[in-house]
């Protein structure tokens, strides 16, 4: 079960991406594969992965799923810079630069850096 912030944190990825001009789906499956927000260029129909990380738990694996099933990039975005760090040290023992380059690590305040403000 996800949590309230999780929930908050996905709901404003999505908008903030359609404020943008991308096609956003919260909770979207492509093939058995859950991701938080699939994010859809309009125009280029290029695919991002926007992973929600509460902490650093599947955050690799998540990396490696979303690419496999078509992902064109994967953005995982922490609640903090420490839990980013921690998953961009794990990732960068555990994955090869091929995929690193398909992955961006941010952190919430960067992000959305109004999310707080808007409780």
């Amino acid at each position: 079960m996800r949590s309230e912030i999780h929930n908050d944190i996905q709901d404003s990825i999505k908008a903030q991406a359609q404020v943008a001009d991308w096609i956003a789906i919260k909770e979207h499956y492509i093939k058995g594969k859950k991701i938080d927000v699939l994010l859809q260029s309009k125009r280029t129909r290029h695919t991002i992965a926007a992973e929600v990380q509460l902490t650093e738990r599947h955050a690799v694996e998540n990396i490696i799923l979303d690419l496999s099933v078509g992902c064109d990039k994967v953005w995982i975005i922490s609640i903090n810079k420490k839990i980013s760090n921690r998953i961009e040290r794990r990732a960068s023992r555990k994955l090869n630069m091929f995929v690193l380059e398909k992955v961006r690590f941010l952190v919430l305040d960067d992000f959305i850096p109004n999310l707080k403000n808007n409780k």
